[in-house]
C-alpha cells in the first residue's frame, strides 16, 4: 500500500475515533525521563509489548515541562478532547501603584520563592491582594503576569490594607522554592471509588476546604467541563477564595487500543492520572503553566482519569484535556521562539524532516527576525545498543545544544562557529527522546545535527 493511501487511512481512523468519543460523551515542552545517572548511563526504552489486562505494562512517558502555550499542537482528525468551555472574563478588582525602584517580582510571598523577573523603578501595577500586616503584595504587571513584591518597595494610590488577605503562608527562609502541600495520595495511587460512582458524562468533583486533599470534601458536585478560571472567587459555598484543593474523577470510553497524551493548565499545582498512573505531576505553587504528559498502549475500553488540583493564594486556574498521539513521531517536533533564549512562549511550531538548515543571512520564517532567534527540536528515535557519536554544525556566534533522555551530549556556544562532537556510551536499546536546542544570536544562521553508531 502507498505511504499516500496509509496516510488517509489513518486519517480517517481518526475521524472514526473521535466519532465515537464525543457520541460517549467526550468532549474535551521538569526534564524528560531520564536512566539512572551512573559512569555510563543507559535510558530505558519505551515498552513496545501489549500491557496485561490489569494494565500493569504500561508506563508515564514524561515530556519536557513546562511550557507557556495555551494551545497545544494537535495532528488534524485525531483529536480526543476532554470537555472544554472558554470561561467568560470578569473584571479584576486592584490597587493602582507604582515601583519606587528595581524589585523582584516573585513566585510567592517571600524571598524563598524564585524571582519571576526584576521590575524596574516606576512600573505600574495593579495590587489585587495582601498578606497579614501587608508585607507583600499580589500584583498585575503590564504584561499581566501575576507575582508578589515586597509592600514598602511599591507606592500605591490607596491604602493596600484594605486589599482581601490571601491565604498563603510568608516564607523567608531559602531552602525551598515553593510551598508544596502535603500530597495524601502517592504517585500513581490516587484515591479510587468503585467504577459505578464514577459517572461517564461529566466529572465527579470533591472540593476540599486545604490546599492538601485532608478529610472529607467540603463540597461535592457533578462538573460537565474540567475547565475554570475562578480568578480571585471561590469555587463554591464552604470553599475559600485561597487554600484549598479539588479532585475531579471520570471515566472515559477509549475504543481502540493506542498512545494518548494529556495537557493541563493550573494556577497552581496539578496532577492527572489515568488509572491510577501518574500522567502529569506538577504539584507546585506557580503562575499559570502548561504541562503535558502521555501514557503508551492504552487498551480499547472504559478508563479512569482522576485530576487532583490545589490552589494557594491569587488568581485559580485549571484546564485539563487530551488527545490521541503517536509517541513515535518520524518528524521532528520545532518550536520556534522569537528570541535568542528559548525563553517561553514559543511563536509557532513545525514539524521538519531532519535538522539541517542554512538560513544565511535570513530566518526560518516571515514571523521571525533574521538575528537573534531560536529553535528546540524534539523527537523520540529507535536506537540499537551500542555506542554513538553526536555531531552539530553551527557559524559563528551561534549555541547549540543536543541531549538524549535528559543527558547532555553537546552543549557549545561558538565565537568562530564549526563542528562540535559528543559522545554517548553503552545506549540501550530501544525509544529514545532526542532534543536539540538552537540559538542565533548575530550574522548568519546555521544548523546540522546528526550521529552515528561507533
Amino acid at each position: 500500500m502507498s505511504r499516500r493511501l496509509i496516510a488517509v487511512a489513518k486519517q480517517i481512523r481518526g475521524v472514526l475515533l473521535l466519532a465515537a468519543l464525543l457520541a460517549a460523551g467526550c468532549s474535551a515542552q521538569t526534564p524528560p525521563a531520564t536512566a539512572v545517572p551512573s559512569p555510563e548511563p543507559t535510558a530505558t526504552a519505551l515498552p513496545t509489548t501489549a500491557p496485561s489486562p490489569t494494565l500493569a505494562a504500561m508506563r508515564s512517558v514524561p515530556t519536557r515541562l513546562p511550557t507557556a502555550t495555551a494551545t497545544p499542537v494537535r495532528r488534524q482528525a485525531d483529536v480526543v478532547r476532554l470537555p472544554s468551555a472558554t470561561p467568560s472574563a470578569t473584571p479584576i478588582p486592584g490597587i493602582a501603584c507604582t515601583t519606587t525602584g528595581g524589585v523582584n517580582l516573585r513566585e510567592g510571598p517571600g524571598t524563598a520563592f524564585r524571582a519571576i523577573t526584576t521590575l524596574p523603578g516606576g512600573t505600574k501595577l495593579s495590587a489585587l491582594k495582601q498578606t497579614t500586616r501587608t508585607e507583600w503584595l499580589l500584583v498585575s504587571t503590564p504584561e499581566d503576569s501575576l507575582g508578589w513584591l515586597y509592600a514598602p518597595l511599591v507606592q500605591c494610590n490607596a491604602e493596600p490594607e484594605t486589599l482581601p488577605v490571601a491565604s498563603v503562608a510568608v516564607q523567608n527562609a531559602t531552602p525551598t522554592a515553593t510551598v508544596r502541600p502535603t500530597a495524601t495520595a502517592t504517585a500513581g495511587a490516587p484515591p479510587a471509588a468503585s467504577a459505578p460512582d464514577i459517572p461517564t458524562d461529566s466529572w465527579r468533583g470533591e472540593y476540599f476546604d486545604n490546599a492538601s486533599l485532608l478529610g472529607q470534601p467540603v463540597l461535592v458536585r457533578n462538573d460537565p467541563d474540567l475547565n475554570f478560571n475562578w480568578i480571585l472567587d471561590s469555587p463554591g459555598p464552604g470553599i475559600p477564595a485561597d487554600n484549598f484543593s479539588a479532585r475531579w474523577t471520570r471515566r472515559f470510553n477509549f475504543p481502540t487500543r493506542g498512545d494518548y497524551r494529556f495537557f493541563a493548565n493550573a494556577d497552581d499545582g496539578i496532577r492527572v492520572y489515568v488509572d491510577g498512573w501518574l500522567v502529569i505531576d506538577a504539584w507546585h505553587t506557580v503562575i499559570p503553566v502548561d504541562y503535558t504528559g502521555a501514557i503508551a498502549n492504552i487498551e480499547p475500553g472504559l478508563h479512569t482519569v482522576t485530576v487532583e488540583y490545589f490552589e494557594s493564594g491569587g488568581h485559580a486556574h485549571v484546564r485539563v484535556w487530551g488527545e490521541e498521539t503517536d509517541l513515535v513521531n518520524t518528524n521532528w517536533l520545532g518550536e520556534y521562539y522569537p528570541n535568542p533564549y528559548l525563553q517561553e512562549p514559543w511563536l509557532f511550531t513545525r514539524e521538519n524532516a531532519e535538522i539541517d538548515f542554512d538560513w544565511g543571512g535570513g530566518s526560518p520564517d516571515s514571523r521571525l527576525s533574521s538575528n537573534n532567534f531560536s529553535v528546540r527540536w524534539t523527537k523520540k528515535l529507535f536506537f540499537d545498543s551500542g555506542d554513538y557519536k553526536f555531531f552539530a554544525e553551527t557559524q559563528a556566534d551561534d549555541w547549540v545544544k543536543v541531549s538524549i533522555d535528559g543527558w547532555t551530549v553537546i552543549e557549545e556556544y561558538r565565537k568562530d562557529g564549526g563542528r562540535e562532537e559528543g559522545f554517548f556510551s553503552n545506549l540501550g536499546g530501544g525509544f529514545h527522546t532526542v532534543e536539540v536546542e538552537y540559538q542565533d544570536h548575530a550574522k548568519k544562521a546555521r544548523i546540522k545535527v546528526w550521529w552515528e553508531r561507533q
